[in-house]
C-alpha cells in the first residue's frame, strides 16, 4: 500500500514552521531518574513504513512526532512533542500565561525550561485550561503553579493569605515540609462556639475506623441553656440543636467553658454524666490527632 499524498510535504512544512528549538535528547525523567516521557523512542518513524502498518498513519505519525518550541505568532509559542499534548505559552507585559500543562509536573517544567532557555526566565503569571481532561492540567502540580502562587503571595496584603500562598509555592518545589512550631490552641478553643467545636470534632474522625461504630451523646449546657444530640454512624459524625427523640448512650450536662477540655479528654470532673462514659472514650479514640505538615496542594 502506498500514501497518496507521498509527493505533497506541505503539511511537514506546516508542521516545522516556526521551530526555534528541540530538547535534546528528548527523554524526561522524575527526580529518582525514571523515565516520564521519551520522544526519541518514535525515531523509527523516519525510517519506510512497513507493510504491516498504513501509509496514512505512518505519516500523521511522522507529524506528530516534531517537538520542541515553536513560534506560531508573535508573543504566541507552543511547546509540542513533550507530551500527549501541547503547551502554549502567550507573553504579557508581565510574565507569560500558560495554556494547558501537559499531564505530569516533570514534562511541563522541562517544557517550562525549554521556552525559558529560548525565550528568557519569565515569571508565570496565569494558567487556563482549555477543558478538564488530564493532558490539558496534570502538569500545573509542577513549578508552574507554583511561580504562579509565589506571585499571588508577594501581592498579598492579608498574611495569612500570602502564608497560603507562599506554603503552597515551596510544598511544589520542595515537598511537604515537618510543619512549624506547634502552638496551643486553647484561647482559640475558647473564642469558638459549640457548634465550630463539634465541627472541629467531626473532621478528626477516622471513618474507616469508625464505619461499624454507633453511639448517641446528648449534650445539655447549663449556662448557654442550649442542648445537642451528636450521633456517630456509618464513619460520620453529626450533630444538632434542641432535645431529639429517643434515648441517649450518654447524657453529658455541663458548661460552655468546659467542653474545650472534655472533647481534649481530659476527663469529667465538674461534668454530670448519665449512661456510659465509655461511649466518650470510644468516641475520641476514633479521632486522628491534626498533622501540622499536611500537604495544601499536593494530593
Amino acid at each position: 500500500m502506498t500514501d497518496p499524498h507521498s509527493g505533497d510535504r506541505s503539511d511537514f512544512e506546516a508542521a516545522d514552521r516556526g521551530l526555534i528549538g528541540a530538547l535534546e535528547p528528548a527523554v524526561v525523567r522524575d527526580e529518582a531518574g525514571r523515565v516520564v516521557w521519551d520522544n526519541d523512542a518514535f525515531a523509527f518513524l523516519a525510517g519506510d513504513c512497513p507493510g504491516t502498518a498504513h501509509p496514512g498513519l505512518w505519516r500523521q505519525s511522522r507529524l506528530c512526532a516534531r517537538q520542541g518550541l515553536y513560534q506560531v505568532t508573535e508573543g504566541i509559542y507552543q511547546v509540542r512533542g513533550l507530551d500527549l499534548s501541547n503547551m502554549a505559552l502567550v507573553e504579557g507585559d508581565t510574565g507569560v500565561i500558560v495554556i494547558d500543562p501537559l499531564i505530569s509536573r516533570e514534562t511541563a517544567a522541562a517544557a517550562l525550561r525549554l521556552y525559558r532557555r529560548h525565550r528568557g526566565d519569565r515569571m508565570v503569571t496565569g494558567v487556563i485550561y482549555t477543558h478538564s481532561h488530564v493532558d490539558h492540567f496534570g502538569g500545573v502540580e509542577g513549578a508552574l503553579l507554583a511561580d504562579v502562587y509565589e506571585r499571588l503571595g508577594f501581592g498579598a496584603e492579608c498574611g495569612t493569605w500570602r502564608n497560603f500562598y507562599l506554603t503552597g509555592a515551596r510544598e511544589l518545589r520542595h515537598g511537604v515540609g515537618a510543619g512549624g512550631q506547634a502552638y496551643s490552641a486553647a484561647g482559640m478553643a475558647g473564642a469558638l462556639t459549640i457548634e465550630q467545636l463539634f465541627d472541629a470534632m467531626a473532621i478528626r474522625v477516622n471513618g474507616p475506623r469508625a464505619w461499624a461504630e454507633a453511639l448517641t451523646i446528648d449534650w445539655d449546657f447549663t449556662d448557654a441553656r442550649q442542648s445537642y444530640r451528636m450521633t456517630l454512624s456509618n464513619g460520620a459524625l453529626i450533630h444538632w440543636p434542641g432535645p431529639a427523640p429517643g434515648g441517649a448512650d450518654l447524657t453529658l450536662t455541663l458548661t460552655r467553658p468546659q467542653l474545650p477540655g472534655v472533647l481534649a479528654g481530659k476527663g469529667l470532673d465538674g461534668v454530670r454524666a448519665e449512661g456510659s462514659t465509655a461511649v466518650l472514650e470510644r468516641l475520641l479514640g476514633l479521632l486522628d490527632d491534626p498533622d501540622p505538615g499536611f500537604a495544601i496542594v499536593t494530593p
